[in-house]
This record gives C-alpha cells, sequence and structure tokens, in this order.
C-alpha cells in the first residue's frame, strides 16, 4: 500500500461568537473596518436592489437556470473552468434542496446576480456565484454579508468561504489550516511531491502568521 501524501492549505471562515446580529459581529471590529463594511452593505439601496434567500422548495427551475447563467458569466472571466453542468445543478435541486441556501439579487424584480450555498447544522458553505452586472461591492453583499446574516439568524456557528482572496479577512473571515489527502501512483513522482509538500506546509503556516496580523477585530489588533 503507497503512504498517502498530506497537504495544508489555508481557508477563509467567519466564526459566530453567539451573535444576536450583524451589528453585534460589527462592534468586534475596529471603527475602520465598520464604516468599510457598512458602506459596502449600502450597495443594495444605492442600486435599488432587493435580496431574496431561497431554500428547499423555493428554489424553482427558474432560479437555477439564472444560477447557471451567473456561474458561466463568472468562469469565462478566467476565475474557473466550467465543469459542472446545468443538470448537475438541477440535481442539486431534486435530491439536496433541503441543503442549499441560494441567494438571489433582484433589480427591479428581475434577477441580476446569485450565489449557491451548502447548510449543514454547524456550517454554512459558500462556493460559487455570479453576476450579470458589475454592481459595486455586490460580491461582498452576496457572498460574505448575507452568509453572515443566515448564520446569525439560524444559529450556524461558521461559515466558510474556500480558499483564496485576502479580501475576506478585511471583512471578518479569518485564515484557518485546511488537510487534503492524496495518492500519486508513480514512486519516483510521489517523493518529488511529497518533497514540495514538506517545504508547502511551512510557507502555509508563515502565510497563516502573516495574514493574521491584518485581523480587522479590536482585540486582535
Amino acid at each position: 500500500n503507497k503512504e498517502l501524501l498530506i497537504r495544508q492549505g489555508i481557508q477563509f471562515h467567519w466564526k459566530n461568537n453567539n451573535y444576536k446580529s450583524f451589528n453585534d459581529f460589527l462592534k468586534t471590529l475596529s471603527s475602520r473596518k465598520r464604516k468599510v463594511i457598512k458602506k459596502e452593505r449600502l450597495c443594495l439601496v444605492t442600486n435599488g436592489i432587493k435580496v431574496k434567500l431561497l431554500t428547499a422548495n423555493n428554489i424553482k427551475k427558474k432560479h437555477w437556470d439564472f444560477f447557471y447563467k451567473c456561474y458561466l458569466n463568472t468562469t469565462s472571466k478566467k476565475w474557473g473552468s466550467t465543469y459542472l453542468t446545468k443538470d448537475f445543478f438541477y440535481k442539486l435541486g431534486v435530491g439536496f434542496s433541503d441543503k442549499i441556501l441560494l441567494i438571489v439579487a433582484y433589480k427591479d424584480k428581475v434577477m441580476v446576480a446569485s450565489a449557491i450555498n451548502f447548510i449543514s447544522s454547524t456550517h454554512l458553505y459558500g462556493r460559487l456565484w455570479g453576476t450579470l452586472y458589475d454592481i459595486p461591492y455586490l460580491h461582498f453583499e452576496l457572498c460574505y454579508y448575507q452568509a453572515i446574516d443566515y448564520a446569525i439568524a439560524n444559529n450556524i456557528k461558521n461559515v466558510e468561504a474556500g480558499a483564496q482572496g485576502e479580501h475576506k479577512l478585511q471583512r471578518g473571515y479569518m485564515p484557518e489550516k485546511t488537510w487534503s489527502l492524496h495518492w500519486i501512483k508513480d514512486q519516483e513522482f510521489s517523493k518529488a511531491i511529497d518533497q514540495y509538500l514538506d517545504q508547502e506546509i511551512n510557507l502555509m503556516n508563515k502565510q497563516k502568521l502573516d495574514l493574521e496580523q491584518f485581523a480587522p477585530f479590536k482585540n486582535l489588533n
């Protein structure tokens, strides 16, 4: 049996410290960070946008069709490959709709952007988003702030916003270590990768410490 290789990475997670409201969360941030977030959240009012949170039977075929348009628009802009099909999302809706939170933004009753999250009793996993229009700060609103609102309202303890994007740090999502296991058939290739992973772990640990220096919270400044 070939030994499994362990890879360490970093994701950005938001922790719910028994907040009663979004303002409770804001109070834990530095004054400058609070002002930035409040300004960004005005994007809904400024642009006349309404947001709907859809789960279970409230997610209809028209919502999946629109979300897929958003998904294609995002991947076409270099931020990923289009490896998921529309049928994949339809099947998600049939088999797992009660585990899905679909956030949809409307302007003049027309859908303009959306983000998909997966729900457990303790976690909200944000994964994909897209928009058909360039609306400043809407990405932050749909992917980060709406997720925080939902977590607080439903007593969910963690929101995982995925890897990459140090901008998440400034919005209350802290770097956390993650691990994955890998099996490489070719022994020589596996040995080379293993040596790289040993070096990468040190880099990840340093990156986590460096990122924490820019934490937006009062007690970490």
